[in-house]
């Protein structure tokens, strides 16, 4: 390696008696000045390895967004409410509602976003029967055909579009009924 002697300078020192012999033979000692055409070629690197890791750095901060920018309302904000039976289904039978001059509710109030909570009312020739608890009841969505509802495991109902069909099985009878959002 050949150096420049604006940089670096050749003095004679004494050898302190700790160093090991191979190197108190050798007198002559080479000092280096901090501002040496390899230190600024050092310092240039640094600084660009510097200016590389901000860059990263800030790409990484400004690239990574929130995936979670969906406004789409809870389940059970879709589906609370209360629906009107408009059509009534015995083991295949139809009930014209109308007719016997009975009324049938079912109210689904928000428990959790994913959980309603349900009550039947029925009014037959105006009067009111006692309310029917339906109990919790578990959401799912079914993509494009709306939102599931089951009971425990079991399905026992569909909302989609503001219209809501049930069907159980309630004392060895068939029931569905087909409801429309008040």
């Amino acid at each position: 390696m050949i150096f420049e002697k604006s940089y670096f300078h050749r003095i004679d020192l004494p050898l302190p008696a700790k160093l090991p012999l191979s190197c108190r033979k050798a007198k002559n000692y080479l000092i280096h000045y901090p501002f040496s055409k390899s230190n600024t070629a050092m310092k240039k690197i640094t600084f660009l390895k510097n200016i590389f890791a901000l860059l990263l750095l800030s790409t990484l901060m400004f690239a990574c967004e929130d995936k979670d920018k969906d406004v789409s309302p809870e389940l059970s904000s879709k589906a609370a409410g209360i629906y009107k039976v408009t059509k009534l289904t015995v083991d295949g039978d139809d009930y014209p509602l109308e007719a016997a001059k009975a009324v049938i509710t079912i109210q689904l109030d928000k428990f959790s976003s994913e959980v309603v909570t349900g009550k039947m009312k029925v009014k037959i020739d105006g009067d009111s029967e006692p309310d029917e608890d339906l109990g919790t009841l578990n959401l799912k969505n079914a993509g494009s055909t709306g939102i599931d509802i089951y009971e425990g495991t079991d399905k026992v109902g569909n909302v989609k579009d503001n219209k809501m069909s049930i069907f159980v099985e309630y004392e060895g009878q068939d029931f569905e009924m087909i409801a429309e959002k008040q």
